[in-house]
């Protein structure tokens, strides 16, 4: 199956990679199958951009068209995903962080089918798979849909993911070569090293990101290992590789991992290969 990832950045802000949609990729890969993504940061108001929008996604001839998208983007992303349905009859579905809060608003929107709910290592490749076997796609946990009453379709949550080293390394090639030359103009590259906040900072929508696990999965929020973090030996492999193929340094989005974490269990080895590099 071919499988476009469509991501919406407001052009007032910055170009950021999304990580989450890296990982799903090179998963989605590992299964076989082919993905593409579109990164788009234009000004939809302005004239052609849907249209430009619109004959990138027949280019691709994808089988599925996957938005991933914040609270902010919601309301571009679902101009998007209306003027694609009336022209491209692919199926669609929307993850990311406001799908996730969110789930009945996003699939009262025409365009969208079904919705990813939290993390979709497991769901969207259970989906995906499902999907292309013709298979019955409504009852795979994480994924919510529509009936034919118009019902949403709701299911629990997977419990999440604890080892992340099990996880693949982060696909930034997913929007192709030229998005990446723009994304590391400054001479960096966004990374995360863990999951999980231990906070609950009143400003934030952490809390609610937990209460939906907990109620998803079905445990309480202190029992559902929400808070983890790589090993270091393996996030180490992983930054020296992407050093070395990107010529670039790497920014923790969410720098949570205690130092003693580092140091009590790495060699060394990353910081001399960075201090060698630059």
């Amino acid at each position: 199956m071919k499988i476009i990832f469509l991501y919406y950045q407001d052009p007032a802000s910055p170009v950021s990679f999304p990580i989450g949609v890296g990982i799903l990729s090179r998963l989605l890969k590992k299964e076989g199958h082919t993905v593409d993504g579109l990164y788009i940061h234009e000004d939809l108001a302005q004239a052609g951009v849907l249209d430009d929008i619109v004959s990138r996604v027949k280019e691709c001839e994808a089988d599925l068209i996957a938005y991933s998208c914040t609270s902010p983007s919601f309301n571009y992303v679902k101009k998007i995903a209306s003027r694609l349905r009336l022209e491209i009859s692919a199926p669609s579905i929307c993850g990311g962080p406001h799908a996730t809060l969110y789930p009945e608003e996003t699939l009262a929107e025409i365009g969208i089918d079904y919705v990813c709910i939290g993390e979709g290592e497991k769901s969207l490749v259970e989906f995906v798979n499902a999907l292309t076997k013709g298979e019955d796609c409504s009852t795979i946990p994480g994924i919510w849909s529509l009936n034919d009453k118009k019902e949403i379709v709701r299911n629990r949550l997977f419990p999440l993911v604890q080892d992340l080293d099990s996880l693949p390394w982060i696909d930034y090639e997913v929007f192709g070569e030229r998005f990446i030359n723009q994304l590391t103009a400054d001479g960096w590259l966004g990374y995360i090293s863990s999951r999980g906040c231990p906070y609950s900072c009143n400003y934030c929508h952490n809390p609610m990101f937990r209460k939906v696990y907990s109620e998803g999965i079905g445990v309480p929020e202190n029992r559902m290992g929400y808070v983890r973090f790589r090993s270091a030996d393996s996030l180490i492999e992983e930054l020296v590789t992407l050093v070395r193929k990107y010529d670039r340094f790497f920014n923790d989005k969410i720098p949570k991992c205690p130092q003693y974490h580092i140091q009590n269990q790495s060699k060394g080895n990353f910081l001399r290969e960075s201090w060698h590099r630059f």
